[in-house]
């Protein structure tokens, strides 16, 4: 069977956080989901042998540290799936969020839906679990690449990953999705510590 969702993580040298983070991602995924993990590792390859034979998990090894962009880019080459999550390597998914990832692909139904994110801990703005809001979803003008869901083919029609950039990718690819006419949603009913 086919996976829908491609989840990009890049990393360097962090197993401590990073094999906590897969193994949340595995435990709460549904059939619904049929993901995979693309692993790109920009560090040792020593981090990388709980992840061998795993079906779901492909370990892109890089030969010098691609950094946060240019592990996205190397990520996107390698996955063919419809829909992408870009990842931070340190995030944990809590099993209260076992459908996080059906209920942030159901915006997708909108054809104006250009990206979405969840509520954090650790991020600004609308984002952030502490935001004032009752409502289950709200625009925002901008998403964190803490973790983010976009639509592949929305994603190239904008230009992709762009990683010239000093930093600030996610805010720049905001701008460009919403140059495009699509909305940024945050899921304010989904949390990723």
């Amino acid at each position: 069977m086919s996976s829908t969702i491609g989840i990009i993580l890049p990393t360097w040298d962090n197993p401590q956080y990073l094999f906590p983070c897969v193994q949340s991602i595995l435990m709460n995924a549904t059939m619904e989901d049929f993901l995979h993990i693309y692993i790109v590792n920009n560090g040792s390859p020593q981090h990388m042998e709980p992840y061998k034979d795993n079906p779901y998990v492909t370990v892109l090894q890089q030969d010098k540290n691609l950094g946060w962009e240019g592990g996205l880019k190397a990520g996107l080459a390698a996955s063919k799936e419809p829909y992408v999550v870009f990842m931070n390597d340190d995030t944990f998914v809590p099993y209260s969020q076992r459908l996080w990832l059906n209920r942030m692909l159901g915006y997708f139904s909108y054809p104006d839906c250009g990206a979405v994110g969840p509520t954090s801990n650790v991020v600004m703005g609308k984002q952030q679990l502490f935001y004032p809001s009752r409502e289950p979803s709200i625009r925002t003008k901008f998403l964190i690449g803490v973790c983010v869901l976009l639509r592949r083919d929305i994603l190239d029609a904008v230009g992709g990953v762009d990683d010239s950039l000093p930093g600030g990718d996610d805010l720049d690819l905001s701008i460009r999705l919403r140059k495009a006419g699509k909305h940024l949603i945050c899921d304010r009913e989904t949390f990723i510590y």
